[in-house]
């Protein structure tokens, strides 16, 4: 049997409550008070402000790499012989930097 749930009240200001509905509906949640139950008990990184923009222009970067990635792929299996090895180390390098910058790193 689930446990009997307790109110709280909190009282932002005007501008704390936008915050929190927009934090809340950037995260998929519909209901304020599980978005708060979740943020103040989920251990480890809380990520604070997300550069939607900046995240945009990131997975662009990460899906033109993949396209790469996938047509070497495709032409490695054929046995065509059109990418250099210095090609492919670019690329990887590329998808490297991409993926240490999506990380943080």
């Amino acid at each position: 049997m689930p446990s009997k749930r307790i109110q709280i009240s909190v009282r932002p200001t005007a501008d704390e409550h936008e915050l929190l509905k927009m934090r809340a509906a950037a995260f998929g949640y519909k209901s304020m008070s599980q978005y708060l139950i979740d943020r103040g008990i989920s251990e480890g990184i809380q990520i604070e402000n997300v550069d939607k923009a900046k995240l945009d222009k990131l997975l662009f970067e990460v899906r033109k790499i993949g396209v790469n990635i996938n047509q070497i792929a495709l032409q490695l299996n054929r046995n065509y012989q059109k990418y250099s090895h210095q090609y492919l180390d670019k690329t990887f390098m590329e998808l490297n930097r991409v993926l240490k910058s999506l990380l943080g790193e």
